[in-house]
């Protein structure tokens, strides 16, 4: 298996096809083109998708950090799918932007265990309790779950 970039358009798609809680995303500001967006891939078969951008908080810095906004594993990829594509988009994302000290993700608590940033060597951080936040320039999607998110950080 390698990994291997893809267009966002695809990996949105597998993202719909295969997310466990989130199959939708929206759309960041800027270009969706410039965001790294990645896929396992064997024999010409998908396996797995990981679409980055810049940080959502913007209290993050948006420079030096990239979060990692969806990752959707097919029910047929192998065991260890998701952490082994961690790793190796790490390495990938430390060449392709060599400004990058962070990668940062949430964890929706409710449904996961983090097991797949643990075995990555990825380092649990800060809770983020869940707020209902709307404002009148900012409106929270209606795809974004309602649970208490765990952030996961690995320094590159």
């Amino acid at each position: 298996m390698r990994v291997e970039k893809v267009a966002y358009r695809t990996a949105r798609a597998l993202n719909r096809k295969w997310h466990s809680r989130l199959p939708r995303i929206g759309d960041p500001p800027g270009t969706t083109e410039a965001m790294p967006c990645y896929a396992a891939v064997f024999e010409g078969n998908v396996f797995a998708v990981a679409i980055w951008s810049h940080p959502v908080s913007r209290e993050l810095p948006q420079d030096t950090w990239l979060e990692l906004r969806r990752m959707a594993v097919s029910d047929a990829a192998p065991k260890f799918t998701a952490s082994w594509m961690l790793g190796i988009m790490a390495r990938l994302l430390r060449k392709r932007m060599p400004e990058l000290v962070k990668l940062v993700s949430y964890q929706d608590k409710a449904v996961h265990d983090g097991t797949i940033y643990k075995a990555a060597g990825w380092k649990a951080t800060a809770v983020k309790k869940y707020s209902a936040w709307s404002n009148s320039t900012r409106v929270r999607p209606e795809c974004q779950a309602k649970s208490d998110k765990q952030r996961w950080e690995l320094d590159i």
